[in-house]
């Protein structure tokens, strides 16, 4: 929880409030399509039904989130962000005002974010797919369909754009990120410069097995130094809760297993930076279908959760989901999964928390 120099923050809320007025003429009608999952999997919808919806930007939160006005309203004078907690409970507590202002990166800034790590690995399932695509579209400055590796597709680009990049359906699903994600993409993309970006890793980590990642937690640990002072750190971002059927017991092992490759970094820890991401809120139809993904069982996980890391990684941080995905469900996808504005908010919050 250290304090970093206001001079360090950067407001750059009028890069955001450029590109929301740019996008907004852009996602609306036919470019705002939301393809249902078809394979019964998160619902009963019947084959490729689609939804005209209204683009989740235009409810307001991402500009609530960022402290900016939305439709000519006034909002407070707050300081800005400059401690970890601070800037995970304005997330958490959302639709609340925010505790201090979180900054909007520009693609530069963002790289410069990057530039502090040597490694940034994500990890997790769908949410963490959804998470990867709204920082590339962001990063990209392409709201449209920057969340996918590639342009040259129409039907993608008229069935899967604005908030459909998100949709579960298969066929939007197999334009999916994946392992798009390493220091080639950037530059084949022309982003960041001549920065000396390391590797920047992030993949869907099923590939029909949830969660098998201890190899390659491994592998990037061998490579974080504790005698090299110049060595830049890990951000190791986890993300898990669903899967485990919000199960406290699940979870902790869950837990102990993905953090043990990083036990003998305990002596040097400001090379190395965590973050958990805890359960989501479903929809009331969903949980009458799965009773462990009940809002109650979410919130008793949650709060366990977080007092366990509390108690055992005192330093691994708790990004806690449940109020902001509560106030976002009348815009969800399916009632498990979420559109544009839920995933730019948290990509906010990540990026804030990394800087």
């Amino acid at each position: 929880n250290e304090e970093v120099s206001v001079s360090q923050i950067v407001d750059n809320s009028h890069w955001f409030l450029r590109q929301y007025d740019r996008f907004k003429r852009i996602c609306r009608g036919r470019n705002n399509v939301i393809r249902a999952r078809y394979d019964s999997v998160n619902g009963t919808h019947a084959p490729m039904t689609e939804d005209v919806r209204d683009w989740t930007l235009n409810s307001g939160s991402v500009h609530r989130l960022l402290n900016v006005p939305f439709d000519g309203e006034n909002v407070p004078e707050i300081e800005p962000c400059v401690k970890a907690d601070d800037i995970l409970s304005s997330f958490a507590n959302f639709p609340a005002t925010p505790k201090c202002k979180l900054s909007w990166f520009t693609p530069l800034s963002i790289c410069k974010i990057l530039h502090k790590f040597s490694f940034v690995l994500l990890e997790g399932d769908s949410f963490s797919r959804h998470f990867l695509q709204a920082f590339f579209a962001i990063i990209k400055d392409d709201w449209r369909s920057g969340g996918y590796p590639y342009y040259d597709d129409p039907v993608r680009y008229q069935n899967c754009s604005c908030d459909g990049q998100f949709s579960e359906s298969l066929f939007c699903r197999k334009w999916r990120m994946s392992d798009f994600a390493h220091i080639d993409d950037f530059r084949r993309l022309g982003l960041c410069g001549d920065f000396d970006l390391h590797q920047f890793v992030g993949n869907d980590p099923f590939k029909g097995v949830h969660f098998r990642y201890g190899a390659q937690i491994e592998l990037i640990r061998r490579q974080v130094s504790c005698e090299k002072l110049q060595y830049r750190p890990l951000f190791y971002s986890l993300q898990a809760a669903v899967h485990l059927k919000n199960d406290v017991k699940v979870g902790k092992d869950f837990l102990r297993k993905h953090f043990a490759p990083l036990e003998n970094l305990k002596n040097c820890s400001d090379k190395i930076h965590v973050v958990y991401t805890g359960a989501s809120v479903n929809s009331e139809e969903l949980e009458r279908k799965y009773p462990v993904q009940s809002r109650k069982r979410v919130a008793n996980y949650n709060k366990a959760i977080r007092e366990w890391l509390f108690q055992n990684y005192p330093r691994v941080h708790f990004h806690d989901p449940y109020n902001t995905s509560l106030a976002s469900l009348n815009r969800s996808s399916d009632g498990l999964h979420f559109l544009a504005d839920y995933h730019y908010m948290s990509v906010i919050t990540i990026l804030n928390l990394m800087n």
